[in-house]
């Protein structure tokens, strides 16, 4: 699954690779028509993203989900 390899990814990248890719799997969330085990694993990984050390990553997640109704409440 591509949100397993992307956990173990983000323990390598840099901030700026971090924060572009929690970006991008934010936007996939609320923008795709993702099945539904895929939308609970990028959920899932959403949800560890918030304890990122970097405010950048976070920054990154808030900006994608905030127009949105469809991002998760708990995020």
């Amino acid at each position: 699954m591509v949100v397993s390899h992307f956990l173990k990814w983000i323990h390598t990248a840099k901030v700026s690779e971090r924060a572009a890719a929690a970006s991008a799997l934010a936007r996939a969330y609320v923008d795709s028509d993702l099945p539904f085990e895929d939308r609970c694993a990028a959920e899932a990984a959403l949800t560890l993203l918030l304890d990122d050390a970097s405010s950048k990553v976070r920054l990154a997640i808030a900006d994608a989900l905030s127009m949105s109704h469809h991002a998760p409440p708990q995020i």
